[in-house]
C-alpha cells in the first residue's frame, strides 16, 4: 500500500461502504443491481492501492497480506461471533457459525454473526493468486488469469464452494488485475461519463439479473464481467466528481472498521427503536436510508476511536519494505 492517499479512491471506498450498508437492508435491490459491481469495485480498488509487485520477496509479501487481512478477520470475527451467540442467535446453529468463521464460508447460514466477512479471506486469496501469476507467469499473465477466471465461473455454475470463498476469488481476481494494471491512470471526472456508463451499466445489470457473489451466482459470465466493468467505471466517475467531499473521504479512510461493525450498529438502532421507543421495525426504502445514516453516525466515530486508541484491534505489527 503506497503511503500517499488518492482522494477519489477514499471517496470510492466511502460511497461503496454506504452502498454495502444499504444493500444489507434492501436485499432484493442489492442482489439485482448493487452486487453487479460492488465486489468487483472493491477488488479493483485493492489492485489500485497495491504497490509494485516486481522484485518483491514472496515470503514477506505473503506474510504481510495474511496478517493485514486475516488478523482483523479473526479478531473481529471472534468478537462478533460471541456477540451473536449472546444477543442475536435466534435459530442459528452455533457449530455452523464457528465452522464459517474458521473456513471463511459466506452467507447467513455460516456467518450470521457477520455475513459480509467472507470478503476479507476472499480478497486475500485473490491477492495471493495474482501475486503468484505475476511473479512466475508474467509473460503469459493475461492468459493464465483468463483460465483462472473460467475456473471460477465453472465452480460457481456447479455450486462448488471452497474455503475462504476462493471460488469467488478466482473470478474477482480479474478486477484486481485491472485495478493493478491501470493504477492511477484513470480519469473519468466528467458528468457525461457518469450518465453514459451509468445507463449502460443499468441496462446490462437489468438483463443479467440476480447476483450473489459468495455463492458463485453471476448470471451470464460475459454479462457479469461487462456489467461489473461498466459499473466500476461509472463509480470511478462519481467518485472523481465527489472527491472533494470530505465526509465521503473520512468514511473511506475508516472503511475497514465500518465494514466490520455496521451490522451491529444497525442492530443497536433497531433495538432502541423497538424496545426503547416502541416503534415497529419497517424495511421500506426510506427506513433503509435512515438506518444507513445512523449506522454511519455510530460506526465512524467508533472507528476513529479504535484506530487511535486501540490499533491492535485492526492491525498487527507492521512489516516494512514490502508492498
Amino acid at each position: 500500500m503506497t503511503n500517499d492517499r488518492v482522494k477519489w479512491l477514499d471517496t470510492a471506498k466511502g460511497i461503496g461502504i454506504l452502498l454495502v450498508i444499504f444493500g444489507h437492508l434492501q436485499s432484493n435491490f442489492a442482489h439485482e443491481y448493487l452486487y453487479s459491481f460492488l465486489m468487483p469495485l472493491f477488488f479493483f480498488i485493492a489492485g489500485q492501492t497495491n504497490g509494485n509487485l516486481d522484485n518483491v520477496d514472496a515470503t514477506l509479501y505473503l506474510k504481510k497480506q495474511v496478517t493485514h487481512l486475516m488478523y482483523p478477520y479473526y479478531v473481529w470475527g471472534v468478537l462478533l461471533l460471541l456477540f451473536w451467540i449472546v444477543f442475536d442467535r435466534n435459530e442459528g446453529n452455533i457449530c455452523e457459525n464457528v465452522f464459517g468463521l474458521i473456513t471463511g464460508f459466506g452467507g447467513s447460514r455460516y456467518m450470521a454473526w457477520g455475513v459480509m466477512f467472507w470478503f476479507l479471506p476472499s480478497l486475500l486469496a485473490s491477492k495471493i493468486v495474482y501475486f503468484l501469476v505475476h511473479k512466475y507467469f508474467n509473460s503469459i499473465k493475461l492468459l493464465i488469469l483468463l483460465i483462472v477466471v473460467a475456473i471460477g465461473f465453472t465452480l460457481g455454475h456447479y455450486s462448488i464452494w471452497l474455503p475462504y470463498s476462493v471460488h469467488a476469488s478466482l473470478v474477482l481476481v480479474l478486477f484486481y488485475h485491472l485495478g493493478y494494471k491501470y493504477k492511477r491512470k484513470i480519469a473519468f471526472n466528467k458528468i457525461g461519463y457518469l450518465i453514459v456508463f451509468g445507463f449502460l451499466w443499468f441496462l446490462i445489470a437489468s438483463l443479467n439479473g440476480r447476483i450473489t457473489t459468495y455463492l458463485g451466482m453471476y448470471g451470464n459470465p460475459l454479462l457479469f464481467i461487462l456489467g461489473a466493468m461498466l459499473g466500476v467505471i461509472c463509480f470511478i466517475s462519481l467518485s472523481q466528481l465527489l472527491q472533494k467531499v470530505e465526509f465521503f473521504n473520512e468514511i473511506g479512510k475508516n472503511s475497514l472498521v465500518i465494514f466490520m461493525i455496521h451490522l451491529r450498529a444497525i442492530t443497536l438502532v433497531k433495538a432502541l427503536q423497538l424496545y426503547w421507543f416502541e416503534i415497529p421495525i419497517q424495511n421500506s426504502l426510506w427506513h433503509s436510508i435512515v438506518y444507513t445514516a445512523f449506522a454511519i453516525l455510530i460506526s465512524l466515530p467508533v472507528s476513529k476511536i479504535i484506530n487511535k486508541r486501540f490499533p491492535w484491534m485492526v492491525r498487527y505489527k507492521r512489516i516494512k519494505n514490502v508492498h
